[in-house]
């Protein structure tokens, strides 16, 4: 696998290529420190995986995706956002270009290893936390799901807490239920207490999109 990371920290550039090279110790990284040098390393070598920051000097996160997005031989190429907690317009501005998947800032690695894993399609529940959440009625998924699950995020009680950044795969219940529905998520944040609370992104953009099928059909 081939792997483009482009930002212009060299500190977290560097952080960012050792996670990718520990994960794939066989496959390549690419470093580019914006836009420009990412699109000259392209039109040599195609890569599997584009990672981008979105604040670049010469050219920015935003008009690298759309020169990407417009260049026929990478535009089906999975691209993954680097953000910052502060900074949802800018998961906005990616969604509606397509990109569908990113990770915070400051870099967890387990979060960055979920999220290349889940556009490659490389997750494996077998190794991973599994949490289960029963409904008592599918009018409760739609609750949920118009409160946070159609952005990618969810709350969940767990029997205990879970470091920052852990890998887990989520499974949602309801009564009258046809099809399992198992969704891979990274924690964001897990609060303490006898009884804790984690806040999951989704990572995988085809689970959401099949939740997204299912809503649909509950409320039709």
């Amino acid at each position: 696998m081939v792997v483009l990371v482009v930002e212009d920290s060299s500190a977290m550039r560097a952080l960012i290529c050792e996670t990718v090279k520990k994960m794939n110790p066989a496959g390549v990284v690419m470093e580019a420190t914006n836009g420009v040098d990412a699109l000259r390393q392209m039109a040599e070598r195609k890569p599997d995986v584009i990672m981008t920051d979105i604040n670049m000097p010469e050219m920015d996160g935003f008009t690298f995706i759309e020169r990407v997005l417009q260049w026929p031989d990478h535009a089906a190429t999975p691209i993954i956002v680097l953000t910052t907690d502060d900074a949802p317009a800018d998961r906005l501005r990616a969604w509606h270009l397509g990109v569908r998947t990113y990770v915070t800032k400051p870099i967890r690695q387990g979060a960055l290893i979920a999220a290349i894993k889940s556009v490659v399609g490389d997750i494996d529940p077998g190794t991973t936390p599994m949490l289960r959440i029963d409904y008592d009625s599918p009018d409760d998924l739609l609750e949920d799901y118009a409160a946070s699950l159609s952005r990618g995020e969810i709350l969940v009680a767990y029997g205990r807490a879970l470091p920052i950044g852990t890998s887990v795969t989520l499974t949602l219940a309801w009564p009258g239920q046809r099809e399992s529905l198992h969704l891979y998520g990274v924690v964001r944040f897990s609060s303490g207490g006898a009884e804790p609370t984690l806040a999951i992104d989704l990572v995988d953009v085809k689970q959401r999109e099949e939740l997204a099928r299912i809503v649909e059909e509950l409320r039709s």
